[in-house]
């Protein structure tokens, strides 16, 4: 018998209504992940620091709390045992003459791989979530460098005719090679003019860098971005951009801040010293070829700054680090740790036509390991915590992603 008009039940009203919310784990993560582009490349005692710190507790309360550790996958596995092995190779640094305070610098920023424990199965709405996430420490790190840059001029320093890193260290992190993917392959709400804008924002914050290697890895998802829109017959986006790159350089951008002869200087000084450390990894590596010297062995300062004398912090006796990921884990952490750590960090790909979110984890994974090769960046707890997201992101999302719903 079917009810009468006025007995049936009246509409849900909407602020009643499910809404979307992120998994357990996801929001105070990423949120930890934005937190941390506000913390200098070095730790210290500043403001910046001392706010991540803060999230930081509060995160791991709230996690430790409310989100049961899981370890999802084979990645996450690897995670904790390259975590287990560097903990323990506290024993080869001792046995090769250094200390404990060497070891704890050198392994706190890969104790972040213990979060990803609290990362559970990412639904869609996960990944976005994660990947906005991304994108938006990004913007904060990229507004603090320039904002520094410009005070420190207004200074006196000469800042725009030196590279970037003399005066402002944190540019060095590698968040432009996580924006620009995020920008092509991820939807960012923001007009196409404005997104053409951040790409050539960054293109020059690494020519005001010098890292060649950094704005070759930048053409990669452009590239990628390209084919695609050739293969649908779009050709407006790719005329834009040959129209943009044109009037970037005829109205004398680069040349307008000395960027080009500075660019051209580097290389010869620089390529010295990273052969010196190649070499010195490879011999400490055949000392010690399956487990290692140990994490916080260190490499003599005149290696590090073999033919930079001129840079400040070149009159140091050894540092912790050399700067390429390869050469570090197999010096530090023999065959073994090299093995796990790049069987986490390495970009999967899979054999069927990728959505833009997976493109987007895949390109940004390939490129910060790749500028990990000739770079330092591998042992800054900011790129630990885009590492864990981005290991997370790299996987196959689900065919049908079930999202949680609850009441707002």
């Amino acid at each position: 018998m079917q009810m009468a008009a006025s007995d049936q039940l009246p509409p849900v009203p909407a602020t009643l209504a499910p809404v979307v919310l992120t998994s357990p784990g996801v929001k105070p993560f990423g949120i930890l992940v934005i937190a941390s582009s506000f913390m200098s490349y070095v730790p210290g005692v500043n403001l910046g620091t001392l706010a991540f710190i803060g999230v930081l507790v509060c995160t791991m309360m709230y996690l430790i709390a409310t989100v049961r550790p899981v370890i999802t996958n084979g990645r996450t596995l690897a995670m904790l045992a390259f975590l287990f092995f560097a903990l323990v190779s506290v024993f080869n640094l001792l046995g090769n003459g250094w200390g404990v305070a060497e070891w704890v610098r050198g392994v706190a920023p890969f104790t972040f791989f213990l979060l990803a424990v609290f990362l559970p199965p990412l639904t869609a709405f996960d990944r976005k979530w994660l990947s906005d996430a991304l994108f938006v420490a990004g913007l904060f790190w990229l507004a603090r460098i320039l904002i520094t840059a410009i005070v420190l001029q207004l200074t006196g320093q000469d800042v725009f005719g030196q590279r970037l890193t003399y005066h402002v260290v944190d540019a060095v992190l590698p968040y432009p090679l996580v924006m620009v993917p995020y920008l092509f392959f991820c939807d960012s709400g923001l007009k196409q003019l404005y997104r053409w804008l951040l790409v050539l924002v960054m293109f020059y914050v690494y020519i005001w860098i010098g890292y060649r290697a950094g704005m070759a890895l930048m053409s990669v998802p452009i590239l990628v971005y390209f084919l695609e829109r050739i293969r649908h017959f779009n050709l407006l986006a790719i005329i834009a951009l040959v129209v943009g790159v044109i009037a970037f350089y005829y109205f004398g951008v680069f040349g307008s801040f000395q960027l080009t002869n500075r660019f051209e200087q580097l290389s010869s000084d620089a390529n010295g010293a990273r052969l010196m450390e190649w070499t010195y990894a490879f011999e400490s590596f055949k000392d010690s070829p399956i487990f290692g010297k140990g994490i916080g062995w260190q490499v003599p300062g005149s290696v590090t700054y073999y033919g930079l004398e001129q840079n400040e912090g070149s009159d140091v006796a050894s540092v912790g680090y050399v700067h390429s990921s390869i050469a570090y884990m197999a010096m530090t952490m023999g065959l073994i740790g090299l093995g796990l750590y790049f069987y986490v960090v390495a970009p999967r790909v899979y054999l069927r036509k990728l959505l833009d979110g997976e493109w987007f984890a895949f390109l940004s994974l390939l490129l910060i390991v790749v500028f990990c090769f000739t770079q330092a960046s591998y042992r800054t707890i900011q790129v630990v915590l885009m590492l864990i997201l981005l290991v997370r992101l790299n996987t196959p999302a689900p065919d049908v992603a079930e999202e949680p719903v609850g009441q707002g």
